[in-house]
């Protein structure tokens, strides 16, 4: 439902005519309200009701004189007034920021904007939520500035719907975020910065469900990335497209971005893992350690390694959970519930072969232990079907 609203008001906007004073309009009332201030107390001795009016609801351009009295009544300072003037130039910086896995500079934007009502600080704030990947405080953020989108400014509401559909896909709901990013897709208008994470998040949430269209997700973002010319960006997107690739035992095209990759951890990571996906699985000890967190792990646990577990985020694109959070099971009835469950229904959505292939085996082996045949063969022939 949520999704349906933002969609709609999306398609179903007409651009909203903004000039540098709305924000402040906007910062003007809302700072009123929240000072149980009336129009005629504001305006005593200053200028009559209907001119602050007409000022909080953007219809005229106030005089400089009267609206810096004005600010000094509702204790606005001059820092503020320049900030709300700057707003949609930091709200752009903030997601290149973002884009670029930094956080300084928006960190210092919301401490300079502290105090301030209107939505744009509020995306400021959601925008550092996510960079600093606290997802449900960002998700609640969401869902407040979602009831007051038919307020917002055209470029404004790209902005949010582009953070919603990141909210989306760090909360695992990826077909809510590939529908949120196909929707702005059809504004040829959005800023350049919108356009690469639009682009890099529909990429990443196609790969997540081992979907089709990754391929052309992927020629998008590369090519889009390639223009900028970073390096480390590119490089990413070649992993994550190689692991692709391989779960599609699309191996031809696979060689080709495999000898494109340069990075040590990318290179040694998708060598290990084409053995483990084309099933010629004989890894050895000291060939995972250049590899990235996900991959040393998996052969760690898979190989039964004496080596510590190192830390990951469940944030990294290449981190599947499936596989890791079944080797955290201790005992063959958890195994068991855990692949009937929840690995069995995850990869009727996927459909990726090898883990498919993995799971089958051992749910095999705890069928046979726990003998529960009936079931096994249920589940056989179900995912065959696929």
């Amino acid at each position: 439902m949520r999704k349906k609203i933002l969609v709609n008001e999306l398609l179903n906007r007409k651009n909203k005519k903004e000039d540098k004073y709305s924000v402040l309009g906007t910062e003007i009332k809302n700072r009123r309200v929240s000072l149980s201030k009336t129009l005629s107390t504001v305006s005593s001795d200053l200028c009559s009701k209907s001119y602050i009016s007409k000022l909080e609801n953007s219809k005229i351009i106030p005089n400089k004189a009267c609206l810096m009295e004005l600010c000094n009544k509702l204790d606005i300072s001059k820092e503020k007034i320049k900030y709300l003037f700057s707003l949609e130039d930091v709200l752009y910086k903030c997601l290149e920021e973002l884009f670029l896995n930094k956080h300084n500079y928006i960190d210092v934007k919301v401490d300079e904007g502290k105090g301030l009502f209107n939505y744009r600080y509020k995306l400021v704030c959601l925008i550092q939520d996510i960079a600093h990947f606290r997802i449900v405080e960002a998700k609640s953020k969401a869902n407040e500035l979602l009831k007051i989108v038919s307020s917002m400014r055209e470029c404004d509401l790209y902005i949010f719907t582009l953070l919603d559909a990141i909210v989306d896909f760090y909360l695992k709901d990826y077909t809510s975020c590939i529908t949120s990013i196909n929707t702005l897709k059809k504004f040829f208008i959005c800023p350049k910065i919108i356009k690469l994470m639009s682009a890099k998040y529909l990429f990443y949430s196609y790969y997540k469900i081992n979907h089709s269209n990754t391929i052309d997700a992927y020629d998008l973002y590369f090519e889009l990335i390639s223009n900028i010319r970073n390096v480390s960006l590119m490089e990413e997107a070649d992993y994550i497209f190689g692991i692709f690739l391989l779960k599609r035992k699309m191996l031809i095209r696979f060689i080709d971005v495999y000898h494109r990759v340069s990075y040590k951890s990318y290179k040694v990571s998708l060598s290990i893992l084409s053995k483990l996906f084309i099933g010629r699985a004989v890894i050895k000890k000291h060939q995972i350690y250049d590899a990235t967190p996900f991959v040393r792990n998996l052969c760690i646990k898979l190989f039964k390694f004496n080596e510590e577990i190192i830390n990951y985020s469940f944030l990294d694109v290449d981190y599947d959970e499936l596989v890791l959070d079944y080797f955290d099971l201790d005992n063959d009835k958890e195994k068991y519930n855990y692949i009937e469950k929840i690995a069995f229904k995850a990869l009727e959505v996927t459909k990726e072969e090898y883990l498919i292939s993995f799971f089958l085996k051992q749910f095999a082996v705890l069928s046979r232990r726990l003998m529960r045949y009936k079931a096994f063969t249920d589940i056989y022939f179900n995912l065959m079907e696929y």
